[in-house]
């Protein structure tokens, strides 16, 4: 059989389609724990903090880039904080769903994030440094 050709958009979907992957033989996993409502608010407070990071870190990145006369090295720092404030927002939504698919299936295991932030501070030091 041929599969039909999915188009980019599907593929670019079943990326953060999570619950997808917690499936088995084409039925949702369901377990019968109960979840506390202040399992997702944690999460969700989790997200909305790294997404206020990256804003910080993105208006930075904004002002270093509009600065009137500013020389090359100012304006490749504003253009590397706002790519950098870019990429952690991606993460941190890849981070949220990715969870939230594990809260609301039972998955079992660590739900901490250590590279992440560690990550974070060795790209936002040598971009300080840098500049």
């Amino acid at each position: 059989r041929e599969r039909p050709k999915t188009s980019v958009f599907t593929k670019i979907q079943n990326l953060f389609n999570f619950d997808q992957r917690y499936v088995k033989d084409g039925k949702p996993i369901v377990s019968r724990m109960k979840i506390e409502p202040k399992t997702y608010f944690a999460n969700e407070r989790t997200f909305l903090q790294w997404m206020s990071f990256c804003v910080i870190i993105q208006g930075i990145g904004i002002a270093l880039i509009s600065f009137p006369n500013a020389n090359l090295i100012g304006l490749m720092s504003g253009i590397c904080f706002v790519l950098i404030s870019i990429a952690f927002m991606a993460y941190s939504l890849f981070l949220f769903r990715w969870r939230s698919a594990r809260i609301r299936n039972n998955q079992p295991g660590r739900y901490d994030d250590f590279w992440g932030p560690f990550t974070l501070f060795v790209v936002m030091t040598t971009a300080v440094v840098l500049n």
